[in-house]
């Protein structure tokens, strides 16, 4: 009995691995001037296009994995899990910059960044907004090599309300 256990559980092994999805690829873009309130160095950041976001697939147990293709053949993996708490979360979706007119990201600071590098929450529930947005399991390889130094930034791409945390 033992021996079919272990045999059946490495079958289930086996085909559950078997049927992962790939990772959702994109690319990242970094932005063509500084601004008025940018920092001197805009032009190192690197901001990940959300273009491909699957709502469904994110709001999922084990969220959207991610490869970001970066320049000079490196790549950045990391999973995207939504947890939605109001329905908010069912209206997420990414925008370019300037997602606002008031926004410094896109008006003054970080201009003219390609793909949609925002990810808003719907329009109805902006001052009460209850999701949460996780980004983990960050891998960053280069060469084949995953022990590669790297920074990872956040920004609100519009404004931070009451309530509101990055």
């Amino acid at each position: 009995m033992r021996l079919a256990l272990a045999s059946l559980l490495l079958l289930t092994t086996f085909f559950a691995s078997a049927t992962q999805a790939a990772p959702t690829q994109t690319q990242c873009y970094t932005a063509a001037t500084k601004g008025t309130d940018g920092p001197v160095d805009y032009g190192a950041y690197c901001w990940i296009d959300f273009t491909p976001l699957n709502l469904a697939q994110a709001e999922t147990a084990a969220g959207q994995a991610f490869q970001v293709n970066l320049q000079g053949g490196a790549t950045l993996t990391f999973t995207l899990q939504i947890t939605p708490n109001n329905t908010a979360g069912a209206n997420m979706y990414a925008l370019p910059v300037p997602s606002w007119a008031g926004a410094a990201f896109g008006n003054s600071a970080f201009i003219n960044i390609g793909g949609n590098p925002i990810l808003y929450q719907d329009k109805t529930n902006q001052n009460n907004p209850q999701d949460t947005v996780t980004l983990q399991n960050f891998t960053l390889n280069s060469n084949g090599s995953p022990n590669v130094p790297f920074v990872f930034v956040a920004a609100d791409g519009e404004s931070t309300n009451t309530g509101e945390s990055l």
